[in-house]
C-alpha cells in the first residue's frame, strides 16, 4: 500500500473526510470535543477530514458515527468509502482493524497456529517481552490505563504457547532494537531474557546487524501465521491480509531478512553487545 504526503482529492479517504466533517458541523461540534470524546488530537480528527491517507481505522470511523449519531445513509456512504479504498489497491482481502482491546483475538490467533513469523523493526517483539519493558510500552503508547493490566494478563497466556513443542517460532528484529529503551534496568533486564531465549532450541532468534543495511518496507512490523495470513501492524491498529498473491510478498520479504541476520552465537553476541552498552561498558 502505497503512502502519499498529501490527500488525493479523487481517494475515498477524502469523501469519507468530507462526510464526518459534515455529520460533525450538523452536532454543531467542535473538531477538539469531537477529538476528546472518541480519544484522538485535534489534529488528527483535521487529518480524517481533510483526507490525509491513509484510511482511518475502522473502528474509529464507527466510534465517530456513533457519537456523532450517524443515520444508516451516512454509514452505507462510509461502507462503500472502505469498499472502494480496497478495490482501488487490489486488496480485496484487507482491512483494518483494532484488535489491542479485543479479548484473547491474538492468544487465539497464536493457538490455531503452528508456524509463526514475526518481524519487528524497532522494538523487541511483544513475545519475547519482560513483564517490566511490555508494561513500560503499553503506558507510553497504546493501551489505555484501563485495558493494560488486561492486555498484560493476556500476553502473559500467549508466552505460554512458546514451549508448546508442536509449534515453530521464528522472531527477526533490527539490531537497533536491542538499543530501544524505556528506562536501563528494564532494558538491561530485557537483553538478559532475550539472550537465554536465543540460546533456546525451539525458537529462532535473528538479528538483523545495522551493518548489513536496513531493507526498507512500508510497513515496520508484521506477522506470517502459517503462510496463510499477515498481520501488519499500523500504529494502534493492524491490516490483515489474507490473499495468496499478498501474502507471497511478505513470506518473500521474511526469507530476505532472514538471508541477512544473525542467528545462535552470532545473535548472541549483538545482543551481549546492547547489554555492555546499557551497562556502561562501552559508554
Amino acid at each position: 500500500m502505497t503512502i502519499s504526503e498529501k490527500p488525493d482529492h479523487h481517494q475515498p479517504q477524502v469523501t469519507l473526510g468530507k462526510l464526518v466533517q459534515s455529520l460533525r458541523k450538523s452536532q454543531h461540534m467542535t473538531g477538539e470535543l469531537l477529538g476528546t470524546k472518541v480519544g484522538l488530537s485535534q489534529s488528527k480528527i483535521s487529518k480524517i477530514e481533510k483526507g490525509y491517507p491513509p484510511l482511518p481505522d475502522h473502528n474509529i470511523i464507527e466510534n465517530i458515527l456513533n457519537i456523532l449519531n450517524a443515520d444508516s445513509t451516512v454509514r452505507q456512504q462510509v461502507e462503500l468509502c472502505y469498499t472502494q479504498a480496497s478495490e482501488s489497491n487490489d486488496l480485496r482481502h484487507v482491512r483494518y482493524y483494532s484488535h489491542y482491546n479485543t479479548p484473547h483475538y491474538y492468544l487465539n490467533l497464536e493457538k490455531n497456529a503452528s508456524s509463526i513469523k514475526i518481524y519487528t523493526q524497532n522494538v523487541v517483539p511483544v513475545l519475547l517481552q519482560t513483564i517490566d519493558y511490555r508494561s513500560a510500552g503499553i503506558a507510553r503508547f497504546i493501551t489505555p490505563k484501563q485495558s493494560g493490566s488486561a492486555l498484560i494478563k493476556d500476553i502473559n497466556l500467549r508466552q505460554d504457547l512458546l514451549w508448546d513443542e508442536e509449534k515453530h517460532y521464528t522472531f527477526l528484529l533490527n539490531e537497533a532494537a536491542l538499543y530501544t529503551y524505556f528506562d536501563i534496568k528494564s532494558q538491561l533486564t530485557q537483553l538478559d531474557r532475550l539472550e537465554r531465549l536465543a540460546s533456546s532450541s525451539h525458537l529462532a532468534i535473528g538479528i538483523i546487524p545495522t551493518t548489513k543495511g536496513l531493507i526498507v518496507y512500508e510497513t515496520p512490523n508484521f506477522a506470517i501465521y502459517d503462510n496463510k495470513k499477515v498481520l501488519i501492524a499500523i500504529g494502534g491498529s493492524e491490516m490483515e491480509i489474507k490473499e495468496s498473491g499478498n501474502v507471497s510478498q511478505y513470506i518473500h520479504a521474511f526469507k530476505e531478512l532472514c538471508n541477512k541476520a544473525h542467528f545462535g552465537q552470532d545473535a548472541i553476541k549483538l545482543i551481549r553487545a546492547a547489554s555492555d552498552y546499557f551497562s556502561g561498558t562501552n559508554r
